[in-house]
This record gives structure tokens, C-alpha cells and sequence, in this order.
């Protein structure tokens, strides 16, 4: 801590300049700012020192405020010159000084005494509780004593007035103490544990937090709870369990839950807050309560449970809540329950919200003597609720054997359908319950019963893969080739999902093997494009076509060898499929499995006999395709199997022209080897050299030249691979150099009349126009517009190039067709081009360099 000598030095020195900032006359509000910071600065450093060294010392936050307070004058002193038109007057500096500090400087400014004692000017109590935290800022002309000031943290944060004790500079405010200044205040919260429990205190507490529970003030409630306040104790005979259940209070109800109120203590009636909630219909605290081990089956002083309170409420959600929270020994309790319902002429077919019955809900809930009783009673059977359930399909989906017989024999309808079409029959198949099953069809149900989607119950079984379900339908008679909307049957449902077993009974009860979907895929093509061996194996065994298409042309092979299952591959080639079938774009078998670069299933077709030079609609073979998508080992394979080197696109392109187009070096060399020719031209006349040139592939044009590709051939423009390679890109400088020191001519023209050095100074490669004028080049060439290598670059202002031109002794005052010379290009290019070419004209190109930069 700082000595009293040097804190206090230190303490003056800083005040003084802050103050002295803020007391400034008029007229010197900018040096009272710059002084007023600096002071603030300096505490902030002093105070930041102090709080390390000390944390524990008392007046550490009072101080460390006061700082703060500081800067908050001076963040709303620059808002202030900010929002201010013409700036800060003194008046308004002043002004905002009043307002902040709460103080009385109105006298400063020149106000008046009515306007310094406005609500503006009115001082500020900061409440903190003893860990530091603020808890409030409150002005002190709403609350000018200490009991307005606690009956407000009461409202705000749920501390009862008698438990809160307000301090200032460490002294006891009393009740009726003036607050009348800026203040820093302490809040002190007092407990009642070890006060007698009838205390006045005591007696207050548990008055508020039976109040407290009844306002829903969880805040409160948590409090007083941690104050010492009984969980348990009663108001007017009532527990605030017992009065948070009444009034539907959830966050109260979890709170005094979480503090082990009792879920059992009863109101004077007998009520539990389980009954009364339920009573009043509030599922999320009933399921509270549940979840807190309430007990279901206590009885008021009339005899009544929480689930007679319930149904008799007509709360049936609560009520099916009630009986799946209750265990096999309350089984008895709630047929008695519906018993003495049923003798009270309770409703028996009461619906619910979601139109479930009384019926369905002990269907639900398994509860098969209240099933019973409510038959008897003579519920309606065949109510159904909202999704069109009857209560015989919920105990089907339920898989509740016994209830399903209960229901069968009091005469429920079998064949009653729900929203979607489905049937008892269908749930329980789809649910997987066999006795259930079996038990219908004992009765009767209807076998090819279908859903909305056309899905009958042996498909759905057989979708499932549920083997004695298919068995017991198939035996029952079920139809085997009924379709859904999609056009499948079960056998196209089992083999799409795998489901081996089934597929071998639906085939040994005569399934149609070839029925197809929609979209034409049969079970065989299904399960070769999912890789199932063994059930196409047992498909082709019952001997399933092996050579049907689906809509695109897609055999059982082709499906196989695009999705990459060699066995099955294998299979069917061995089984004698076709191998040379294509689909509608013409890709067979060995041209998809190229296109993939499946190296082994493209071998076993070669070696199967599958055709190497088939193409499709696009002229592609197997080859071409394999070098289009960069496969190296199987283009190796196809050339090793003699596959045609130098067939061609339609669009005229072989395999080694892709390959070089892509850059791929190791197929255009394996190409290469193999003899494929090097001038074979596409629709436009290009060659591979002049792909490999157009899309900078060095050391493929490097390659091509080396086993004699022609340098000068022209495609259908006339232009060369030297000039493309100019046009192309400034990188290309590289292979502009290959192809001189190759003998490629740069004075050739193509149509247009452009030659290298034209096409290079028209796209600005300085770089490739320097070289092709170091080989020789000329400059004074013309296309079919009349324009030179220079005009060329000076319409496009490439300054760079023209100058270089120019210094290659280019015709400066040469024209075009149109008569127009390079500078009168230039001027179309903007006046900083026109500047730098007068400049360049008159050799002056250093002294004028500034002119065309824009």
C-alpha cells in the first residue's frame, strides 16, 4: 500500500489537475480538456499501481470509481463537441459537468436556481454488495431515503426489506436516513438461520415466500431459500410447493424442487401438488413433479388420485403421462381409477386435443384391465384420433399382444386405414411384431392391403428385412408382385436394401424376377449397382435376364462397372453378359470403367473380349476417355491391348492432343512411344504441338519437337504455334524461344495479315515482342486493316511495347487504312498515353515519364 506522505502528494497532484481542467474560465474549455486528460491519466496509472499491490484494501473500489468517473466525463465532453453544431460553448461544457458529477456547479455556467435544481442535476446512488458487484444505479431525488431505496431492491432483485441493511463508508444507514448527495452505498442481506421460527422475522419470511411462490418470483423464492427459509414450511396450511402448483408457477416449482421440497405435503384437503396440477392442467409442472419422484397414486381425503383428478378434468395428456409414469403394482390402482370414473358416468369417449380417447390412451399405456373395463363400459372401438389411428392400430404399432386380441374379440375393425393408407396389418409388419401378424391374419385382415404410397405389408417386411413376417404373409397368400407409386415390388425392395435372406423366399415362392421400376431398373441391375454379390448371384441363378436396360441403356454390367464392383463384374461376365452393350450417350462398359480409371475391371473386360474402339455419341473411345480424364495406367493397358492410337472426336481430337492440352506429360509421352502421330489436326486445324503452345506446356512442346512435330503447320486462321504461343501469355516468352531455336518462322501471317510480332505487341507482352525482334522479326508488316506491329499497340496502349518498336526503328509516321498514325491512336487511348508518345517520338522518354501515368 502507499504511504499516507507519498499517496496523499500523489493524490493532490492529480485532483488539483483534473480540477483545475474542469474550473478553467470561459474561453479556455480546449486547455481544460488537455488538462483534465492528462490529470485523469495520471490517476489512472497511481490508482492502477495501488490495486495491484492492495485488492483487499477497503476504499480500493471508491477509488478506482472515482477514475473511472473521469473518463466518462470526458467520453460524453468529445459526444458533446461532437452533436454541438459550432462546437462547445462553456454553458454546455459546463452543462454536462453538472449532470454527470451531480453536483450544484450550475453557478459556474450562469443558470438559474430553478434550472440547477431540475431532475438533471440530481445526485446518483451506486448500490454494490460486498463482493464488489453493482447491484444499481439510482438517482436520489426518486429515492431520498433508505427505505424507498431497499423497497426498490426488493422489486429489483427479490431481497426482502427486512433482510437488507444499507451501509455507507462502512456505517449502518437507519430506515428513514436522507440520501441526499452522490453516494457509494453497501448492501448487507442478513439470513434468519438460528432465529426461533416464531420470530417476527421468521414469521415474514415465510408470509413472502408464500407470496413469492404465488407472484411466480423464482428470484425471490431462491433467495429466501438460501436465506434459511424451510423448503417445507406452511402458509394459511399451504407449502409453496402446494401454492406454486396451484397457480401454475414452473420456474418456482424448480426452484423449490431443486432446494428438496416435499412433493408428497398436502394442502387441508389431502391434495398433493401432483393432484392439483393435474387438476389444473399443467403438464410441464406434472412432469416436473413426476420427474422429482412424486407419487401417482396418493388419494385426497376423498379418495381421489391424480389420474381420477385428471380424467375427470378431461386433461387427458396428464392422464396418459400418469399411467406411463406408474409401475405394475399400480396397475390395479387404476382400474379402479376408470371403475369408479365409469360409475361416476364420466365420459368414456372424451376426446382430447389431439383427439385421443380414454380407450387409446390405456392402449398406449399397455393397461389391459382398464381396456378391458372401458370396452365393457362399451367405449367406442373405432374412434380415431387426428392422425386416424384407431385404438386397434396403436396397439398393432405397439406390438401389445394381448390388448390386440382384447380389441379383436370385442369386434375392432380390421381394416380401418389412417392418414396414410396404412392398415393394423401394415403397422405391425412395418413395426415388426410377428405374433401381431400372425394374429391378424388369423382374423382375417386384409393381405394386400396398401399404403397411400402403394406399399402392401409383405413389401414393407420385406423392405425391413424381416424374414418370418414375409414367411407368414407369403404362406397366408399375400401377393408377391404387387408395385408401390415407384413401380416396386417386394423383391425390388429386398434387393435394394441387401437383404439376402428374403430375396432367396421371394424367388422360391415364384417372385417375378424381372419385374423393373419406373425408371427400368430390375432387382439384378439393383443389386449389382450396390456391390451385392451374393444376391446377384442368387438372381442370376433364377435365372434373371442379365442383359435388360433401364432408361438411359444401363445394363446390369454397365451399373456395375460404373460404380466399381469387380466381383460383380466378374460374375456377370462369367454368367455371359453382354459386354459390348452401350447406353443412350453410347458408353459401354470398358469406356466407363476407363473413364474412372478403374485399371482392374478395364482389364478384365479386355480380357473378357470387350471391344477397345468403341466411341460413343461424341466420337470418345475408351482411350480417349482415358487420357481426357489423366489415367496413366489404363491408357498403358489399352495400348498394350492394341487400342486405335490416333482415333478422333468428333470435334477431331485424339488422345494425345487432350493429353497435351491438359499438360498430362506421362500419357503424351506413353503415347508417343506407342506411335501415335504428332500432326494430326482437329475441326480448327490445330495440332498438339499448338494445344501444348496455346496452354503453356513447356516441356510437352519440348517433347513434340523432339520427335519432329512440324513447327510452321497453320490451323484453319493461319496461325502458327508461334503465334499462339505469343498471343497466348506472357509466360509463354519460354516457348516462343523453344520454337525459334526449332526453325519457326516469326514473319508467317495468319488470315487477318497478323504476324507474331503483331499478335504479341496487341496483346502487351514486351517480353515475347523484345525476342521475336532479337530473332529478326520485321516491324513494318501490315494486317488486312492496314495496322502495324506499333499501330497495333499504340490503339491498345501498350506504351512499353510501342517504345520498343519505335527503337526498332518502326515507320512512326506510317497510317492505316483509316489514315490515322500511332500518336493519333494514342490520343484515343487517353492524354496521358498521347504525352508519353509525343515524348517518345522526341527520344525524350526519361524526362516525360511522369506525363502518362495516370
Amino acid at each position: 500500500m502507499l504511504t499516507d506522505g507519498n499517496r496523499n502528494a500523489n493524490e493532490r497532484h492529480w485532483v488539483i489537475t483534473f480540477v483545475t481542467g474542469l474550473q478553467m474560465s470561459p474561453g479556455t474549455t480546449t486547455t481544460a480538456l488537455s488538462l483534465a486528460y492528462m490529470g485523469a491519466m495520471q490517476a489512472y496509472l497511481v490508482v492502477l499501481k495501488w490495486v495491484c499491490r492492495n485488492m483487499s484494501a477497503p476504499d480500493m473500489f471508491p477509488r478506482f470509481h472515482f477514475v473511472a468517473q473521469m473518463y466518462y466525463y470526458l467520453f460524453w465532453y468529445m459526444m458533446l463537441m461532437v452533436l454541438t453544431p459550432g462546437g462547445v460553448d462553456d454553458r454546455n461544457f459546463w452543462l454536462l459537468v453538472c449532470f454527470l458529477n451531480g453536483t450544484s456547479l450550475a453557478s459556474n455556467a450562469g443558470l438559474k436556481t430553478d434550472q440547477a435544481q431540475s431532475p438533471l442535476f440530481a445526485a446518483m446512488l451506486h448500490v454494490w454488495r460486498l463482493s464488489g458487484k453493482e447491484l444499481a444505479t439510482v438517482s436520489a431525488k426518486d429515492f431520498d431515503h433508505t427505505r424507498a431505496l431497499k423497497k426498490h431492491l426488493c422489486d429489483l432483485c427479490g431481497f426482502p426489506v427486512y433482510l437488507q441493511q444499507i451501509l455507507h463508508k462502512g456505517k449502518l444507514l437507519d430506515e428513514y436516513a436522507k440520501l441526499d448527495a452522490t453516494m457509494d452505498l453497501q448492501l448487507v442481506l442478513l439470513t434468519i438461520v438460528g432465529l426461533s421460527a416464531t420470530s417476527c422475522t421468521a414469521t415474514f419470511a415465510r408470509a413472502d415466500l408464500a407470496q413469492a411462490a404465488r407472484r411466480n418470483r423464482d428470484d425471490m423464492v431462491r433467495f429466501l431459500l438460501q436465506a434459511g427459509v424451510d423448503q417445507n414450511c406452511r402458509h394459511d396450511g399451504m407449502t409453496a410447493l402446494v401454492i406454486a402448483s396451484v397457480s401454475g408457477s414452473f420456474r418456482v416449482a424448480r426452484v423449490l424442487l431443486e432446494f428438496g421440497a416435499a412433493t408428497e405435503a398436502a394442502d387441508h384437503s389431502g391434495r398433493t401438488p401432483l393432484m392439483l396440477a393435474s387438476e389444473r392442467g399443467d403438464l410441464d409442472v406434472v412432469r416436473l413433479l413426476l420427474e422429482a419422484g412424486a407419487q401417482a397414486d396418493c388419494a385426497d381425503h376423498d379418495g381421489r388420485t391424480a389420474l381420477t383428478i385428471a380424467f375427470r378434468a378431461g386433461h387427458l395428456r396428464i392422464a396418459r403421462l400418469l399411467l406411463e409414469a406408474g409401475e405394475e403394482k399400480d396397475v390395479v390402482i387404476c382400474a379402479e381409477t376408470v371403475r369408479l370414473i365409469l360409475e361416476a358416468s364420466a365420459e368414456k369417449d372424451y376426446l382430447d386435443r389431439d383427439r385421443e380417447t380414454p380407450l387409446m390412451i390405456a392402449v398406449l399405456t399397455g393397461h389391459l384391465r382398464i381396456v378391458r373395463l372401458l370396452l365393457e363400459a362399451g367405449a367406442e372401438k373405432d374412434a380415431a384420433n387426428r392422425s386416424g389411428r384407431t385404438a386397434l392400430m396403436l396397439a398393432c404399432e405397439r406390438g401389445d399382444f394381448e390388448i390386440v386380441s382384447v380389441l379383436l374379440e370385442a369386434g375392432a375393425s380390421k381394416d380401418s386405414t389412417d392418414r396414410d393408407g396404412k392398415t393394423a396389418l401394415i403397422l405391425a409388419a412395418l413395426t415388426g411384431h410377428f405374433r401381431v401378424v400372425h394374429l391378424l391374419l388369423e382374423a382375417g385382415a386384409e393381405k394386400d392391403a396398401a399404403t397411400r404410397s402403394g406399399r402392401t405389408a409383405l413389401m414393407l417386411a420385406c423392405e425391413r428385412g424381416d424374414f418370418e413376417i414375409a414367411r407368414v404373409l407369403l404362406e397366408a397368400g399375400a401377393s408377391k408382385d404387387s408395385t408401390d407409386r415407384d413401380g416396386k415390388t417386394a423383391l425390388i425392395l429386398a434387393a435394394l436394401t441387401g437383404h439376402f435372406r428374403v430375396v432367396h423366399l421371394l424367388l422360391e415362392a415364384g417372385a417375378e424376377k424381372d419385374a423393373a421400376t419406373r425408371s427400368g431398373r430390375t432387382a439384378l441391375m439393383l443389386a449389382c449397382e450396390r456391390g451385392d454379390f451374393e444376391i446377384a448371384r442368387v438372381l442370376l441363378e433364377a435365372g434373371a435376364s442379365k442383359d435388360s436396360t433401364d432408361r438411359d441403356g444401363k445394363t446390369a454390367l454397365i451399373l456395375a462397372a460404373l460404380t466399381g464392383h469387380f466381383r460383380v463384374v466378374h460374375l456377370l461376365l462369367e454368367a455371359g453378359a453382354e459386354k459390348d452393350a452401350a447406353t443412350r450417350s453410347g458408353r459401354t462398359a470398358l469406356m466407363l470403367a476407363c473413364e474412372r480409371g478403374d485399371f482392374e475391371i478395364a482389364r478384365v473386360l479386355l480380357e473378357a473380349g470387350a471391344s477397345k474402339d468403341s466411341t460413343d455419341r461424341d466420337g470418345k473411345t475408351a482411350l480417349i476417355l482415358a487420357a481426357l480424364t489423366g489415367h496413366f495406367r489404363v491408357v498403358h493397358l489399352l495400348l498394350e491391348a492394341g487400342a486405335e492410337k490416333d482415333a478422333a472426336t468428333r470435334s477431331g481430337r485424339t488422345a494425345l492432343m487432350l493429353a497435351c492440352e491438359r499438360g498430362d506429360f506421362e500419357i503424351a509421352r506413353v503415347l508417343l512411344e506407342a506411335g501415335a502421330m504428332t500432326d494430326c489436326t482437329d475441326r480448327d486445324g490445330k495440332t498438339a504441338l499448338m494445344l501444348a503452345c496455346l496452354a503453356g506446356h513447356l516441356n510437352i512442346a519440348h517433347m513434340l519437337l523432339k520427335v519432329g512435330a512440324e513447327t510452321n503447320a497453320a490451323d484453319r486462321h493461319g496461325r502458327t504455334a508461334l503465334m499462339l504461343a505469343s498471343f497466348a501469355s506472357e509466360t509463354g516468352e519460354d516457348i516462343v524461344r523453344l520454337l525459334l531455336e526449332a526453325g519457326a518462322k516469326g514473319d508467317y501471317a495468319d488470315r487477318d495479315g497478323k504476324t507474331a510480332v503483331m499478335l504479341a505487341a496487341l496483346a502487351g507482352h514486351l517480353k515475347i515482342v523484345r525476342l521475336l525482334l532479337e530473332s529478326g522479326a520485321g516491324t513494318t508488316a501490315t494486317d488486312s486493316s492496314g495496322k502495324t506491329a506499333l499501330l497495333l499497340a499504340s490503339e491498345r496502349g501498350h506504351f512499353e511495347v510501342a517504345h520498343l518498336l519505335m527503337d526498332a526503328s518502326a515507320n512512326n509516321a506510317c497510317c492505316d487504312r483509316e489514315g490515322m498514325t500511332p500518336g493519333e491512336h494514342s490520343q484515343d487511348s487517353g492524354p496521358g498515353w498521347t504525352a508519353f508518345f509525343y515524348a517518345s517520338l522526341s527520344d525524350a522518354w526519361s524526362s516525360h515519364l511522369c506525363c502518362y501515368r495516370r
